[in-house]
């Protein structure tokens, strides 16, 4: 099964970033509490049935009047999951299909939703008898991308070898939040899915105007400024400053490590300098001197 996944070192240029929350800041959906307020959210679940109908070319009454939230919380990392449900359960062309969904901050994250997924789908473990699944479908929100991709997207399914449940199959959707973010600044070759990503992550206002020449990005935009401000503006800050943290911590280490660095190169090489002058019969007052070093220094070297 080819999946596309990158092997070498992914690239965050284009990746989303959680900024510092100010008035009229919009959280993108790849924080996980924005996630599940905006996202899965049955009060508000025009917006993760635009985005499924987009994403699979489906009816969008279709999807809204059957989609069922099935957890009360979505994690990202599905080896975090404990339990075997999926997490929407919605009809496509009269198919009930199962829908995992998750955000990947990088390959590693992809490989292990995929490998979870797999299990789960071999296992049997995703319910399906209880809510009578015909498809399974796992869709991870990538931030990151990687050199060589420009593609978005990229899908693959997986059939079921053991025949344990006649002719089901898993379907895989990779897509890439960083070639998207790239191809917002020439929208004609944007599709409709595509643009409604860049509305559940883009903050940049101006950007945001150039998309929403749709009532349901407005809505959704005005919906999610107000929920960035309230109902998880507590949480959001705190992640932020926890991320601002371990950054900073990190900075640090690689500080300490360079000025410790510099500081032992600094002695090897007057101890070197030093060396070599008495190598060349130098008097020791004058290389004291260049050096800094005693006369009982130089006994040591």
């Amino acid at each position: 099964m080819k999946t596309n996944i990158c092997n070498g070192s992914d690239i965050k240029d284009l990746s989303y970033r959680l900024d510092e929350r100010r008035d009229g800041y919009k959280i993108p959906i790849v924080s996980e509490y924005m996630f599940n307020v905006m996202i899965n959210n049955e009060s508000r679940k025009q917006f993760i049935c635009y985005f499924i109908s987009s994403l699979l070319g489906a009816n969008y009454d279709e999807v809204f009047n059957s989609i069922r939230f099935i957890k009360n919380k979505i994690v990202f990392r599905k080896s975090e999951d404990s339990n075997g449900e999926v997490d929407f359960i919605c009809k496509i062309n009269k198919e009930v299909v199962g829908i995992e969904i998750g955000v990947c901050e990088n390959s590693r994250d992809t490989e292990n939703n995929i490998v979870f997924s797999t299990f789960k789908f071999g296992m049997g473990l995703s319910n399906k008898s209880i809510h009578n699944i015909d498809r399974l479908i796992l869709i991870n929100l990538n931030n990151y991308s990687y050199f060589g991709n420009e593609k978005s997207i990229n899908k693959c399914t997986m059939k079921d070898r053991d025949a344990c449940y006649g002719n089901d199959s898993l379907e895989f959707i990779n897509i890439y939040l960083p070639v998207v973010r790239e191809k917002c600044y020439n929208f004609v070759f944007l599709t409709n899915w595509e643009k409604i990503l860049l509305v559940f992550n883009e903050t940049s206002d101006s950007v945001l105007s150039r998309i929403c020449d749709n009532s349901i990005f407005n809505e959704y935009v005005s919906c999610a400024k107000e929920a960035s401000q309230t109902e998880i503006s507590l949480a959001y800050d705190r992640i932020v400053y926890e991320e601002k943290e371990y950054l900073n911590e990190i900075k640090n280490s690689r500080d300490d490590g360079y000025y410790e660095g510099m500081e032992e190169g600094i002695f090897e090489a007057k101890r070197s300098i030093a060396k070599r002058l008495l190598s060349y019969g130098v008097s020791s007052n004058i290389v004291c001197k260049c050096t800094d070093y005693t006369h009982e220094d130089l006994k040591f070297l």
